[in-house]
């Protein structure tokens, strides 16, 4: 997944990549669930992600600014759903 890999400043492109696979999958996302993270250590997140896996459950981590992007992208414009 592309927004995973990237750890370093994202180009427009690259912005865009990541909305449009963000909105693919939130798309087909039964429930869609945000939540604020600070304040959690790498061992409860971790333990968390573990637990998520093992249900099923996809767990990511995407920065506030492209979070905000992806609302306003307008539903028209997000990757298309199969």
């Amino acid at each position: 997944m592309l927004f995973k890999e990237k750890t370093l400043s994202l180009n427009r492109s690259e912005k865009q990549a990541v909305i449009d696979e963000v909105s693919a999958l939130a798309a087909k996302a039964q429930t869609l669930v945000m939540a604020e993270y600070r304040g959690i250590t790498v061992a409860a997140l971790t333990q968390l992600r573990v637990a998520a896996r093992s249900q099923g459950v996809s767990l990511s981590v995407l920065k506030n600014t492209l979070a905000r992007l992806l609302w306003l992208v307008p539903a028209s414009k997000q990757a298309p759903t199969r």
